[in-house]
């Protein structure tokens, strides 16, 4: 031990002893013992201080003095990388591989590429053999996954799968490939081709035919369920109410025709109602004419007034006719449809076979008129006429 660290160890010491001897023997103040405590602690630290830096010291002389004792020696260099062995290569030349859909085929290409493992074991067989089959392994195992629609992205994979290397079944080769090219035959791409867009009609046909039989579910048995519905339905599409009064008997005849129902004639501008007609039928009635003509142009309105007359040409006699006729026609002339009561008077019946009377005739025939002058004229009459040979 050299002097420096005698002096370190007695300051130590007497960091140590000086204290407690005050705090055993003399009894200092409080403020005395906690004085001597820091000072005893800075110089505790002092000294651990410079015995560090003194052994740091020491150890560095000694390395230094066992450097000097061996001045050739240098530090052993890495060893030397191992040769790489270069790959060797073949072609695979346009090989079908399968698809996930039966009798569609890919066609792949690519450039193989290998080498040895160099484990110590000989390798057994044709390298070029062996590590084809176990590239189209490889391949055949992602392409029969896979759809024939795009054969590009199945490419991408398969050049990032196929250029990790891996062993062969041997152990003894490592095997890749590069340069891959998948296709798909120009016949196939074209059959494909249309059976999407057959699929993408279908759709499309599919979506129309279900809104056709939802349109006319609506409109049959909702719209046009009842002339009501009907037109209650164009007034909740904003229609004018006097549009929708005007066409009134075309949405009768219209939802007729909706449900299998006897379509009503259509009606002329300020005539009456009348009951429906089947548009099948066609009238052929004694004293109306020939049948009507339901041709394209469909048969011409007739009147309900000329009907009635007609239904009662059916059931009476030529007399009850003829009287019930010119009542008919008074009537309707002293209520000013003079248009109806001509409609009436040339009725074919009517007209041909008892050509209308002057006023004195039809009166002096009339026996409820043929009293007195002064009475009033009666348009209806439940009386027939008096006939030429019976005494009155």
């Amino acid at each position: 031990m050299n002097d420096s660290n005698k002096i370190l160890g007695a300051a130590a010491a007497g960091a140590v002893l000086v204290p407690l001897f005050a705090a055993t023997v003399l009894d200092p103040p409080t403020w005395l013992m906690v004085t001597l405590l820091l000072v005893a602690v800075a110089v505790l630290l002092v000294v651990v201080g410079r015995f560090m830096t003194s052994l740091r010291d020491h150890e560095t002389q000694l390395r230094s003095a066992r450097m000097d004792s061996f001045p050739d020696r240098q530090p052993t260099p890495p060893p030397p990388p191992m040769p790489e062995e270069t790959p060797q290569e073949d072609r695979l030349a346009a090989v079908p591989v399968p698809s996930a859909v039966a009798d569609y085929r890919f066609t792949v290409s690519a450039t193989v590429r290998w080498t040895q493992t160099l484990n110590g074991r000989p390798v057994v067989g044709e390298p070029s053999a062996m590590v084809k089959q176990m590239v189209l392994d490889r391949i055949c195992a992602i392409t029969s996954t896979r759809q024939p629609t795009n054969p590009l992205l199945v490419q991408h994979e398969l050049a990032a799968d196929l250029g990790l290397r891996r062993p062969d079944r041997s152990g003894t080769l490592v095997g890749w490939a590069v340069d891959i090219v998948l296709a798909l035959d120009d016949d196939d791409a074209e059959r494909l081709t249309r059976l999407a867009s057959l699929r993408k009609s279908e759709q499309v046909w599919e979506h129309e035919r279900r809104f056709e039989i939802t349109k006319r579910d609506y409109l049959g048995n909702d719209v046009l369920k009842s002339t009501g519905s009907a037109v209650v339905w164009r007034l909740a599409q904003d229609h004018k109410i006097v549009e929708t009064v005007d066409l009134i008997d075309t949405i009768t005849r219209l939802t007729a025709a909706a449900n299998d129902e006897s379509v009503p004639r259509p009606l002329e501008p300020g005539a009456p109602a009348q009951p429906p007609i089947d548009a099948h039928e066609a009238p052929d009635r004694p004293g109306f004419g020939a049948p009507l003509d339901l041709g394209e142009q469909g048969p011409p309105p007739v009147p309900p007034v000329v009907a009635l007359a007609d239904d009662v040409a059916d059931r009476g006699t030529d007399d009850q006719r003829d009287l019930f006729v010119r009542q008919l026609a008074r009537l309707l002339r002293a209520h000013d449809r003079a248009d109806l009561a001509d409609l009436v008077d040339q009725r074919p019946d009517h007209a041909e076979g008892h050509p209308a009377e002057d006023a004195a005739g039809a009166d002096a025939s009339d026996p409820d008129t043929a009293g007195s002058a002064d009475a009033p004229a009666r348009p209806w009459s439940d009386q027939p006429a008096a006939s030429a040979g019976e005494p009155g």
